[in-house]
């Protein structure tokens, strides 16, 4: 409410200073030649900027999740009643269709009204503009966040019992709420921020403040920054209409991709661990020379490492199989039986993966010669089996709870494709891991 207050009070002095300067005759300076612009800003102009700076960094501040006021939830308050859930159906439809589609379209209007070359030419009347606009941002932004204190009351936390017993809440879980959460509290709103300071920056750099910008700064440098900025955000708002019209099988592979990336740099470092390259050749991974002599890493290290390739490659291939160019290339129902935490669980299924195979890597590594079997044998066995106990229990939650709800017109062929995939994928992963346990027992009976 303070906040709001003082946007409102900027606003107001913004409308006084403006009708009184509006009505002096002050020259404007050279429209043709905007590079020339920045050294003849008038007072008025860097006066008028200061409004639309201190405006941007206010509406900036209640962006930040520094100031989430909402309380973190009790247990009570994670296990609410579904006929309460559904009473959040209306801000939610008002989000969807009205409030992010709006914010979209006031990107937009900031990217022409900030736009140096637009902004140069005409401070006077451009600055006007933008502190028109700011008001009705301010607007919206506080509706949005209403909106999302209306649906999502508390913050979420991950020190909370994760047990809820919300299969049957159809669209309404918890798990569908923390990711809404998410994806405005922390991927909208701050893109949002951030795109505002940046507004800021190149307001700044332009010479629309007071004091000036102390340091000579091309305006397109800032403009490139401020441009990204406001890509983020328009790219938030389409990652939070696909989360809210998203199933659940969508919405548990939503950061897969970023992990899979991660499991690709895995992979390439393995393979530089096998085979190295020259001596002193620049390493595409780390950009820096590589000497063999330093780098060397026993018979055994090198045997295990050849191992885990099999196993990297079949990860990766699990979750492409049921990526969008594969299981889910036709869309699912909105909603499954299951509960918030087992969507968790497949949630975080390739982030898991991706930890496990990094330990190996990390392990290996970092042996040299001679291959320390009695601390990094056990070490790798441990890890190994996780791998395949995690991925048996993927799979299981797959199959049960996805895999009977492929949409197609020859439904059964299509699951038994799909369920005949699966258990010859399981069989190689199931003899790649035995090849690496196997392997790393013997050499810690009989290091190499």
């Amino acid at each position: 409410m303070a906040i709001q207050i003082r946007v409102r009070g900027i606003f107001a002095d913004a409308r006084k200073f403006l009708q009184t300067r509006l009505a002096m005759e002050m020259p404007i300076g050279d429209p043709s030649d905007v590079a020339k612009s920045i050294p003849s800003t008038t007072q008025q102009d860097m006066d008028q900027g200061d409004l639309v700076l201190a405006a941007y960094r206010i509406m900036a501040s209640k962006c930040s999740p520094s100031n989430d006021e909402r309380p973190l939830p009790t247990y009570n308050q994670r296990c609410t009643p579904i006929d309460q859930l559904r009473l959040r159906r209306d801000p939610l439809t008002q989000l969807e269709s009205s409030l992010l589609p709006l914010l979209g379209n006031h990107l937009t209007r900031i990217q022409v009204l900030v736009e140096p070359h637009n902004l140069l030419k005409n401070p006077r009347s451009q600055l006007k503009l933008i502190l028109d606009h700011q008001l009705e941002l301010d607007q919206t932004l506080d509706q949005i966040i209403s909106a999302l204190h209306t649906i999502c009351p508390t913050r979420t936390s991950d020190f909370l019992p994760t047990e809820e017993n919300d299969g049957h809440f159809e669209e309404y879980k918890v798990f569908r709420f923390d990711g809404l959460d998410h994806y405005i509290k922390r991927e909208l709103l701050e893109s949002v921020m951030r795109a505002l300071y940046e507004s800021c920056q190149l307001i700044r750099h332009m010479g629309f403040s007071t004091p000036k910008c102390e340091l000579e700064c091309d305006p397109s440098c800032s403009r490139e920054s401020w441009i990204e900025e406001l890509n983020f955000c328009r790219d938030a708002i389409e990652s939070t209409k696909q989360w809210f019209n998203g199933s659940e099988f969508d919405n548990v592979q939503a950061h897969w991709w970023y992990q899979l990336e991660d499991i690709d740099e895995v992979l390439e470092k393995f393979s530089i661990l096998i085979d190295p390259p020259d001596s002193m050749e620049e390493n595409e991974v780390g950009d820096e020379p590589v000497d063999n002599q330093s780098q060397s890493h026993s018979e055994g290290a090198i045997r295990l490492a050849k191992l885990v390739l099999p196993i990297i490659k079949l990860s990766r291939l699990f979750f492409k199989k049921l990526s969008r160019r594969g299981m889910n290339m036709k869309k699912f129902p909105l909603f499954t039986e299951m509960r918030s935490v087992q969507l968790r669980y497949l949630d975080d299924s390739a982030g898991q993966i991706l930890i496990h195979l990094t330990q190996l890597y990390e392990i290996l590594e970092s042996v040299n010669i001679p291959f320390e079997v009695d601390t990094s044998g056990p070490d790798i066995i441990q890890i190994a089996e996780q791998i395949e106990t995690d991925f048996q229990s993927f799979l299981y939650l797959i199959l049960l709870h996805f895999l009977p709800q492929i949409p197609d017109n020859c439904r059964f062929t299509t699951q038994n494709y799909y369920a005949i995939w699966f258990v010859t994928w399981n069989t190689h992963l199931t003899i790649a891991i035995s090849h690496l346990t196997v392997a790393a027992k013997s050499l810690r009976d009989d290091p190499l």
